[in-house]
């Protein structure tokens, strides 16, 4: 299935899918999505790396980030005009890039153009993409036709994607800056699952998935008695997984799909107090969570859903302060407030099996120690939840073991949140030829789904 699907999220200290957070610009990626082991599979890698500008890697529980931030946090930033302009100015920036990738056979062309004219600044990035599918040490995977599980080449695959990331923004004086942005990420892959097929059932792929995104941010930086600087946000995202199986023995087609379409506000606020540094913030989410399978024999099609649709509201709340306690000693406590609730509408495909509501307190404290110029001790402990996703509340599949009879997966609407605690503690040492890190760490994790 990997050779299919491809990789599907980032893993960090040996957890990934949902047990990382993963965010563009302080949005939050889709969740995973996979109750079946076929036809139906999402991840969370919906961001071409040609329209980033830095990628923040967080290692290890964090309390700020809310759920999910269990193994660790992906803060992906994309571009800025800023970044291609003069310091001052108006200014006008273009560039062209093309790229090759030998073990994808993979061609890839980036347009980039940048303006500033008076206060107003502007960013049009767009990428495409065209390759196959990733050879391994068997070589080429199209002149192998071999069929079945002893197949060792991977299935041939044609791979593409589009990628258009769009930014206006207005300075409107010292202490205020708007701007929009629009991005739209939109990947295909059709293969032949040569590793799935028989010599009498030939089995074919067309997965296709979109993310679209729009938001809206303020900055403020006119100190008052609540912050230094404020920046809030609202965002609107839609990211939709279309996995389409044909299988030829019957004439078959399995057409399934998942939808995860989310409104959000953020806001995080800065305030300096003598030698605290606050932080502190708010996130509310409203997502609508939708899957479909549709299974089409020789010209007839049914339907069904393996979870019920659903709406998502989720709320949080943090402040954190890092409080510079000497010169070379600072300590940083963090506490955070999460609330979810799923309600879900039963349909003519499936029952409604009942709504989830929970709420969870989690905490941190981290501490670094200048031992000198050179050298660092630092550590971390805290707790940290995930709240439960749609296919592990609702799953619901009726099916049948052959010769053992049939089964029936039943939802569970009362899971409860996975919880952690962990610990960590190290050493970084750095200076003028690098940098480098020893660290030690321990997880402890309840109700894991």
């Amino acid at each position: 299935q990997d050779s299919r699907f491809g990789i599907s999220s980032v893993n960090i200290r040996g957890l990934d899918g949902d047990r990382v957070k993963i965010s563009v610009d302080g949005v939050a990626q889709a969740d995973a999505y996979g109750p079946t082991s076929t036809y139906l599979r999402t991840g969370r890698n919906t961001v071409d790396m040609d329209s980033l500008e830095s990628v923040e890697i967080i290692k290890g529980g964090n309390v700020v980030e809310g759920s999910g931030a269990l193994g660790g946090v992906v803060k992906y930033r994309t571009k800025e005009p800023s970044s291609f302009l003069s310091a001052t100015g108006n200014d006008t920036s273009g560039s062209l890039k093309a790229g090759y990738k030998s073990a994808s056979d993979e061609f890839s062309q980036t347009l980039t153009i940048t303006n500033r004219t008076g206060k107003v600044e502007s960013l049009l990035v767009y990428t495409n993409r065209d390759g196959h599918e990733n050879e391994n040490y068997q070589g080429d995977a199209g002149s192998d036709q071999t069929v079945g599980v002893t197949r060792a080449s991977v299935d041939p695959a044609d791979t593409g994607s589009d990628n258009v990331l769009a930014k206006v923004q207005l300075q409107m004086n010292d202490n205020n800056r708007l701007g929009v942005v629009g991005e739209y990420f939109h990947s295909t892959s059709e293969s032949d699952l040569f590793s799935e097929s028989s010599a009498t059932d030939q089995h074919s792929s067309d997965d296709k998935v979109i993310r679209r995104r729009i938001g809206f941010f303020h900055e403020n930086t006119q100190a008052n008695a609540l912050y230094d600087r404020l920046k809030w946000q609202i965002d609107y995202q839609d990211t939709k997984t279309t996995n389409k199986t044909y299988l030829s023995n019957n004439n078959r087609l399995v057409d399934r799909f998942y939808d995860e379409e989310s409104s959000s506000l953020k806001a995080d606020l800065v305030k300096q107090i003598d030698a605290h540094q606050i932080r502190y913030g708010l996130n509310y989410d409203k997502k609508s969570l939708e899957n479909l399978n549709k299974n089409t024999v020789s010209g007839t099609t049914t339907a069904s859903r393996f979870s019920p649709v659903a709406d998502a509201d989720i709320f949080g709340l943090y402040i954190e302060d890092s409080w510079a306690v000497t010169d070379r000693l600072t300590l940083v406590p963090a506490i955070r407030y999460d609330n979810y609730k799923y309600t879900t509408t039963g349909d003519e495909y499936i029952d409604s099996w009942g709504d989830n509501e929970n709420e969870a307190l989690t905490a941190q404290l981290a501490a670094d120690f200048a031992i000198n110029e050179t050298y660092t001790v630092f550590g971390k402990t805290g707790s940290g939840f995930r709240a439960p996703n749609l296919d592990e509340l609702y799953y619901y599949y009726e099916g049948s073991a052959g010769p053992l009879g049939n089964y029936i997966v039943m939802p569970n609407p009362n899971l409860q949140p996975e919880e952690s605690r962990f610990i960590e503690t190290g050493i970084r040492a750095q200076n003028a030829f690098g940098a480098a890190e020893l660290i030690a760490f321990y997880n402890d994790y309840k109700h894991v789904q």
